[in-house]
């Protein structure tokens, strides 16, 4: 997202702020492993409040492009993966992560692994989701004429 900002003129700010809301996504994502696998506290909730404070910042100082470009954001495919990746994380993954879900399909069969497991993958296909479409918003965005703003 940030290789991108070079080539896309007006569209600058915005591949910024994409940019930035996947940093802190990421941060947000690292938080699990720093603090369960290396066992330390990671201050990761005012970490991604700068960050996102930063792109909030951002996003007022270029009010008019980015207007411009959340009006034309239903015509990309990479809205599509995006809003997938929302549906996945907020709808199928409170469903078949849910341990009476699990209990009630699998019956005697039932591990509890097994909720866990399910949960971590949806999250995982939803971040791909979530990668892969602001990516093609990002590319789209540097060939894109700039708009007469």
């Amino acid at each position: 997202m940030f290789g991108a900002t070079a080539h896309a003129g007006a569209f600058r700010p915005v591949c910024r702020v994409l940019g930035l809301g996947l940093v802190a996504a990421f941060i947000g994502e690292i938080e699990d492993f720093v603090s369960q696998i290396m066992k330390r506290q990671f201050p990761e909730a005012w970490v991604v409040g700068v960050v996102l404070v930063v792109a909030l910042i951002t996003s007022l100082r270029h009010r008019r492009v980015m207007i411009h470009f959340f009006s034309t954001l239903g015509n990309h495919a990479g809205s599509g993966l995006i809003a997938a990746a929302l549906l996945i994380i907020y709808v199928f993954n409170r469903v078949i992560g849910s341990v009476p879900f699990w209990k009630a399909a699998l019956g005697p069969a039932f591990a509890p692994e097994i909720p866990r497991i399910c949960r971590s993958y949806l999250e995982l296909l939803a971040c791909y989701l979530i990668f892969i479409g602001v990516l093609g918003l990002s590319i789209t965005l540097a060939r894109r004429r700039s708009p007469s703003l």
